[in-house]
């Protein structure tokens, strides 16, 4: 279960666009999300998640540190050093 961005992603696809810029990768549109439940190994059901949603949103959170990654075709995760 995601939380979508809320107003203009200029920045977010700016961004996307400048560290993704090589000549073998092709920059896909993304909608900028957090994911709280990831649906192909969370344990949260719907109700669980209504109840959390309910109590915690909206929030503010801070982050400290972020981890660009990437997936392509379904394969495994990696971290990107850009």
């Amino acid at each position: 279960m995601c939380l979508p961005a809320i107003g203009s992603t200029a920045s977010f696809d700016a961004l996307r666009e400048s560290l993704l810029a090589r000549p073998d990768i092709v920059v896909r549109k993304q909608a900028p999300h957090i994911t709280l439940i990831h649906p192909r190994n969370g344990t949260c059901s719907d109700s669980a998640f209504v109840t959390i949603a309910r109590e915690h949103v909206p929030f503010t959170v801070t982050f400290r540190r972020a981890t660009l990654i990437a997936q392509v075709d379904g394969g495994p995760w990696r971290n990107l050093n850009v």
